[in-house]
């Protein structure tokens, strides 16, 4: 076969399924409009496409460019096979309901509509079910929940051997004296707080020694002062510089006007002497 029969086969082809999906979508559009919305939403009859012809295509899309594993394949591809039943299922009713009322047949009763108006709904409850499915299936949010399965089994067994009593001894003889330390150091820092309250700045400090030989030093009231001061210099990010122990310098004052000793001499030497004698 020569290339030019191929293309015109492959031409009339696409012909052919183009031009009976065009009229299946217009009977299935015309029966939804007709039987199913009112006549003031014809917006409902065009999404209601998607359930349909539109949505076989993009279900068949989905399947060769989208679907991981076995599991979104199947979906994918049976999910295009219902959609495009629905479009010939509901494209054949509106051909026997349009060709009742034209007096050709008889007209279509009303339990036969129902039928098609099943089929619809379960159409739309269909598509919207097996898209969730899609996403469920998918291959990472299936290794997640195995994950997260084993992460679940794992902290059940840890829980359970932590309720022996003796795993409990051993927990609470490592942990109280952790514990403890910290009681003891809010405590003495209290008590710190306190004494500088009552007695001012020449609270001394203390020292507390625990069990294990670790001891504690509490500072004295004025130097948990400056301890706080130096922590709301970090936290807002400039550098304090203190010196506790400095004293401060003292300048004299100059005086208002220069004082000026002068050695005062006498006009009358001899008178001087003679003072002196």
């Amino acid at each position: 076969m020569s290339n030019k029969n191929k293309v015109l086969a492959k031409l009339g082809l696409t012909v052919l399924i183009g031009g009976l999906f065009i009229f299946a979508t217009t009977r299935t559009l015309h029966f939804v409009q007709t039987n199913m919305t009112a006549a003031d939403d014809q917006m409902s009859g065009y999404l209601f496409l998607l359930t349909t012809g539109a949505g076989a295509f993009i279900w068949l899309y989905v399947m060769l460019n989208l679907a991981e594993g076995a599991k979104q394949r199947a979906v994918a591809m049976l999910m295009a096979v219902i959609d495009l039943g629905g479009e010939i299922a509901l494209a054949v009713a509106d051909m026997f309901a349009t060709a009742g009322q034209n007096g050709a047949i008889k007209k279509m009763a009303a339990s036969e509509m129902e039928v098609f108006i099943y089929v619809a709904g379960g159409l739309v409850l269909l598509n919207i079910a097996a898209g969730f499915l899609f996403h469920f299936w998918d291959p990472e949010t299936e290794a997640a929940e195995k994950a997260r399965d084993i992460a679940d089994n794992v902290s059940d067994a840890a829980f359970k051997m932590l309720n022996n009593p003796a795993m409990q001894q051993q927990m609470i003889a490592q942990l109280a004296p952790t514990l403890m330390r910290s009681v003891i150091g809010n405590v003495a820092q209290t008590i710190s707080a306190q004494a500088g309250m009552h007695a001012g700045d020449g609270f001394g400090g203390m020292q507390i020694t625990m069990g294990d030989g670790e001891t504690y030093d509490i500072p004295a009231a004025q130097k948990k002062q400056e301890g706080l001061l130096d922590g709301l210099a970090s936290k807002f990010g400039f550098e304090r510089k203190r010196t506790p122990d400095a004293k401060p310098e003292v300048k004299e004052k100059p005086a208002p006007f220069p004082i000026v000793k002068e050695s005062v001499t006498s006009p009358l030497p001899e008178a001087d002497a003679e003072k002196e004698k």
